[in-house]
């Protein structure tokens, strides 16, 4: 059980991505960005702690690492460029183009170093010690 506590947390933060996700999608109110931008932070709160209580366990590094990886996709990535399309859009409607551009290559740039900081720490955790 304690195994799970980990994994539960990177979810957390995979969670709280989402979430942000479908506040912006469903909730059309004004305070819908303020609170996806909070859950930016909660998955931050819950990212800071995985690795942490993963170290604390005992839990192979590789599997750890990949979850978080995933978790954060959603959380760092896709949140961040939704976030950059939902205010442009409030700013003006003209805005909108440049704000999805501007979070497509944000989202681009952070599978790209993630993918490096996965392949990077499963190949180190990989090497004979």
């Amino acid at each position: 059980m304690r195994a799970h506590l980990a994994d539960g947390l990177s979810l957390g933060n995979g969670a709280s991505g989402v979430a942000g996700i479908l506040i912006l999608l469903t909730w059309h109110h004004p305070r819908a960005l303020t609170v996806a931008c909070a859950l930016v932070f909660l998955a931050w709160g819950f990212d800071s702690v995985d690795g942490l209580a993963a170290r604390g366990l005992g839990r192979p590094p590789a599997v750890g690492e990949m979850m978080d990886s995933l978790c954060d996709v959603a959380s760092f990535g896709v949140l961040p460029a939704i976030l950059l399309t939902a205010y442009a859009l409030q700013l003006n409607h003209r805005a909108v183009l440049p704000g999805a551009l501007l979070g497509i290559s944000f989202y681009a740039c952070v599978v790209v170093r993630l993918r490096r900081y996965t392949v990077e720490a499963i190949a180190e955790n990989a090497q004979p010690r």
